[in-house]
């Protein structure tokens, strides 16, 4: 209700405020996203082919980026810093949520002058690299895990578990952090003595169905497109 509208009231601010401040100049992520995102539009086979068959450029960004250059917008406006601007805000919304309260608590701004003082953050976040939509479900798996270890609700499980098959197609980084993730919850899940037996198995195949559904759109994808399921790991 009120305090979802707050939140987005929020997350609108925070990516004008970012996408006026300065950003460096674009990198190679953002051109080779870029070029494949064209590519895409325009129906070219290397697109599909780059979109799926690279670990280096994972399709999560690319096909943001798509969508964005494909939507109307303002004359002028810049999409690989929009992009970029609209995850670290999204991101910096989920390390002020930490504290359940719409107000954030002292210890989520602690937290975030902890991160921005790691030596080449500031590097990191000048960048309009289109790989910070990868941070986006990092956090909600973060944040929606965090809050299960405190509350013990289901819809938290649910929602870290969509987040996580979202980092499926986010690259090696975010394979990593669903892994790590899943393999926590279902830990914590496994442990719990207050429901029978059939609940905690129901609960952690909820749990990791979107990671597999993912998985295997992938290998699905590789198999279609590169003829080959296991392209990406060869």
């Amino acid at each position: 209700g009120s305090r979802a509208g707050w939140w987005l009231v929020l997350f609108a601010v925070f990516t004008a405020v970012r996408y006026l401040l300065p950003f460096s100049a674009p990198g190679e992520a953002l051109q080779v996203h870029g070029s494949i995102a064209e590519a895409l539009l325009a129906g070219q086979n290397w697109g599909r082919q780059a979109l799926v068959g690279s670990w280096e450029y994972p399709p999560l960004p690319t096909v943001i980026l798509a969508v964005l250059r494909s939507l109307p917008r303002l004359p002028g406006l810049d999409v690989g810093r929009l992009l970029a601007a609209g995850a670290q805000a999204w991101t910096l919304c989920f390390v002020l949520r930490f504290g359940e309260r719409v107000r954030p608590p002292p210890a989520a701004w602690v937290l975030l002058a902890g991160l921005l003082a790691i030596p080449g953050v500031w590097r990191v976040l000048a960048a309009p690299d289109p790989n910070w939509t990868a941070a986006v479900p990092a956090a909600s798996a973060l944040f929606h895990t965090a809050r299960w270890h405190r509350r013990r609700e289901l819809r938290d499980v649910v929602v870290a578990a969509i987040a996580c098959g979202f980092l499926v197609f986010s690259g090696p980084g975010g394979w990593a952090v669903a892994l790590a993730l899943l393999f926590s919850l279902g830990r914590t899940i496994r442990g719990l003595r207050e429901v029978d037996t059939g609940t905690r198995q129901g609960t952690a195949l909820l749990l990791w169905a979107p990671f597999w559904y993912a998985f295997g759109l992938f290998i699905l994808a590789n198999w279609l497109i590169m003829g080959d399921p296991f392209f990406p790991f060869r």
